[in-house]
């Protein structure tokens, strides 16, 4: 896949204009956001999902390595899944330097820790998707969930003050398409910050709502996924391999997937948090060959073996520590908002009876997104 196809604006015809009410209105392009539509049309067909892609079923997945590691994130799934145990990886996470890889927190120290890597230090724990999602059922019934799917990009968003007596608008939405959207329930599921950007009256958001909406901006990450011929090697521990010994610039952080005998596949999924504001398409494919040389290094075998390569640049990352108690307010008024997605706020009606109770605190990455979808689908009328 070119580099140029992963950060290029879609062009986007102009249509004619068009105005309508839709109940409810899902913003997003994860599973997430699918896993919600789905979940919503067992209540009623009045909903929409607008996503700025359009969905495949078979590339809906967690991308970069495992999402879900620290004892409150394991914790939470225990109950939620009504589990006993959570497998934890066998091997804690190593570094590479000085032509080996190390265990942190030896006499070799590892090239400086940058901002959302210290989440990978922890071991992960073994999940699969469809303990979480009801991922058979949204497959059967995906063409029909399609239905209900609308591919255009948000131009601007804008709270409703003034009650619609005969619709009960709370949220106009204006899209890409031309597309006009006044609804009662706004179901953003894209970062937080994003949708502070496109909002038009800021001023009907409190002060401490867009603090929260700021803690959200958060580095973009660059996932890379290589499905190889053959396997590569057999550690299974997240591996730290740094850009470079000589400055700061992180590291590419990777899993290596379990061998398939029958097929002669694995692969081997790594992130690295890039800057947004000094990103360009000639310094990721500088960073994509990087890590390539890289791997041939430390893995001599890679130069043989033939693979497939896909490349996605997300906007932002998961934060690992968020002030929920900046949103509460807000949120807990009559707006009709909901937010869903590894950042979204968990301050909910749900959360205040005691339904989740303390187990909300201090979650990130998957367990964060899990619990705002399911806080959601529990205030869903």
């Amino acid at each position: 896949m070119g580099i140029r196809s992963i950060t290029k604006l879609k062009k986007v015809e102009e249509k004619k204009q068009t105005e309508k009410f839709v109940r409810n209105v899902i913003i997003g392009n994860d599973i997430f956001a699918l896993n919600s539509l789905y979940e919503i049309r067992k209540k009623t067909e009045e909903v929409i999902l607008y996503t700025d892609k359009e969905f495949d079923f078979n590339a809906i997945e967690l991308k970069g390595p495992s999402q879900l590691r620290g004892d409150v994130n394991i914790e939470y799934f225990k109950v939620a899944l009504k589990k006993e145990e959570v497998s934890i990886s066998n091997g804690e996470p190593q570094f590479f330097k000085d032509l080996k890889f190390r265990k942190f927190g030896g006499r070799s120290k590892p090239e400086p820790i940058q901002w959302g890597e210290d989440f990978y230090q922890n071991q992960y724990a073994n999940i699969d998707l469809d303990e979480i999602f009801p991922l058979e059922k949204i497959k059967e019934n995906f063409n029909e969930l399609l239905n209900s799917v609308t591919v255009a990009q948000v131009i601007k968003v804008k709270r409703i003050l003034t009650e619609d007596m005969i619709e009960n608008a709370k949220w106009y939405v204006e899209f890409s398409s031309g597309e006009q959207v006044r609804c009662e329930n706004l179901i953003w599921n894209l970062n937080v910050d994003q949708f502070f950007s496109k909002i038009e009256n800021k001023d009907s958001l409190s002060s401490e709502f867009i603090q929260y909406c700021d803690q959200t901006r958060t580095p973009s990450t660059l996932n890379i996924t290589f499905e190889m011929d053959g396997e590569l090697t057999e550690k299974r521990e997240t591996l730290f391999i740094p850009l470079s010994y000589t400055h700061e610039w992180g590291h590419f952080i990777c899993e290596f997937g379990e061998y398939n005998e029958e097929k002669n596949k694995q692969t081997a999924k790594f992130v690295l948090f890039v800057d947004k504001s000094q990103t360009s398409e000639e310094e990721l494919a500088r960073k994509i060959r990087l890590l390539k040389r890289n791997i041939e290094k430390i893995f001599p075998k890679f130069k043989k073996i033939s693979y497939k390569e896909y490349i996605v640049l997300s906007d932002f990352s998961p934060c690992l520590k968020i002030d929920d108690s900046l949103a509460k307010n807000f949120l807990l008024e009559d707006n009709n908002l909901s937010f869903v997605g590894f950042n979204a706020p968990l301050v909910d009606q749900v959360s205040q009876e005691g339904l989740f109770g303390d187990s909300l605190f201090g979650l990130s990455h998957l367990a964060r997104a899990h619990a705002s979808t399911c806080l959601m689908l529990e205030n869903f009328q």
